[in-house]
């Protein structure tokens, strides 16, 4: 977000550059006239335009700061304009009256050409057409220049906005994000003890091993809290977590794996693909007297990545969603990702097969 001294450079910048525009103009315009009409010199439009232009210059910077004093601009469009008119009006008829001295200077040390036209020399010795004429000129000049200073600080001011409230939507996504967290980890070292706790009695050593299969576990959890992660990191500790299954499972519990390797660094929510993996295990291979086989692949698609996880058993009822695990992955998913990532659950034959599809972004992608 642009601070107070970019905005100020930003606008000293733009006030030079259009004030070299109207220059330009003006003596294009001019220029015209001293081809067709011989009413004035070359010499004389530069030197009179170049003081035109430094005492607008002011003029409008005076304009900018009674704005600013007064607040203007935290008034509606139509409280604005009543008093953002007015005060042009005020400083174009002020600007005519500071200009005209430096007009006749002008007139005395490069007198005009003699062969000027009477219409030409007749208003010029009009005083109140002069005054009349030269106030609304500038006040319509200042007006123009209000009007773009106005737009500008809407679009500003609207950028501003938008910014801000993008801010405020990916801060409340992370916090969403953190309490669907909260949820998991307690959820997933819940059960993880519990195998712990059942194999200390039985073979120690296992124990042993299992507790630093969920060190790692916990130790990823942390380290990787909202961050996205490859797939090669999330299939270390999805293994993990099937080496801690396969000591309570031992043979009921056989697992398959085909991963194409040009997935491996697709980018995806930490933990997603151990919690879809746990689901198979908990409520279906683990609910078999036989067991069965777990199968894990990936696809390298041209929207994205699709990792299909399929085990023996079947969709219990009631569990069609399976609980807060599957729940919190599809919230992740479309916090993340909104419509275009989404997780599919079906009954075929005697396996249940779990897809979940998530939009490219690989880790080269993600650091650019």
């Amino acid at each position: 977000m642009p601070n107070k001294f970019s905005l100020s450079v930003y606008y000293w910048k733009c006030q030079l550059f259009g004030m070299g525009i109207l220059w330009l103009l003006l003596f294009a315009a001019g220029s015209i006239s001293v081809k067709y009409s011989g009413d004035e010199t070359m010499l004389r439009l530069v030197v009179k335009h170049t003081l035109f232009i430094i005492i607008l210059f002011h003029a409008s910077h005076l304009l900018r700061y009674w704005c600013k004093k007064q607040h203007w601009l935290d008034f509606n469009v139509k409280g604005f304009w009543q008093r953002a008119s007015a005060a042009c009006l005020l400083i174009g008829l002020l600007l005519t009256l500071v200009y005209w001295p430096f007009d006749l200077i002008v007139d005395f040390y490069l007198p005009p050409p003699e062969n000027r036209s009477q219409t030409f020399i007749d208003m010029e010795n009009a005083v109140s057409f002069r005054l009349i004429v030269g106030a609304i000129k500038d006040a319509v000049i200042l007006i123009i220049w209000m009007l773009i200073y106005w737009a500008v600080h809407i679009g500003y001011n609207n950028t501003q906005i938008k910014l801000t409230n993008q801010a405020l939507i990916i801060e409340q996504k992370n916090a969403e994000l953190s309490n669907l967290r909260d949820q998991l980890n307690p959820h997933f070292l819940f059960n993880s003890l519990n195998n712990i706790r059942a194999m200390i009695h039985i073979n120690s050593d296992k124990a042993s091993d299992m507790v630093s299969e969920l060190a790692e576990l916990l130790r990823y959890s942390l380290q990787h809290s909202t961050e996205l992660v490859s797939l090669e990191q999330e299939l270390n500790i999805v293994e993990c977590f099937l080496n801690l299954e396969k000591v309570r499972l031992a043979d009921k519990l056989t697992i398959e794996q085909d991963i194409s390797k040009d997935t491996l660094q697709c980018l995806l929510p930490p933990i997603i693909v151990q919690n879809l993996v746990e689901n198979a295990v908990k409520h279906g291979i683990s609910a078999r007297r036989a067991g069965g086989l777990l199968t894990i692949t990936s696809q390298y698609q041209p929207q994205g990545l699709l990792m299909t996880i399929t085990n023996d058993g079947n969709l219990q009822e009631g569990i069609s969603g399976l609980g807060v695990g599957l729940k919190n992955c599809r919230q992740r998913l479309k916090l993340l990702y909104g419509e275009q990532a989404y997780i599919t659950l079906e009954q075929q034959n005697e396996k249940v097969i779990t897809c979940v599809f998530i939009p490219h972004l690989t880790l080269k992608e993600s650091h650019e």
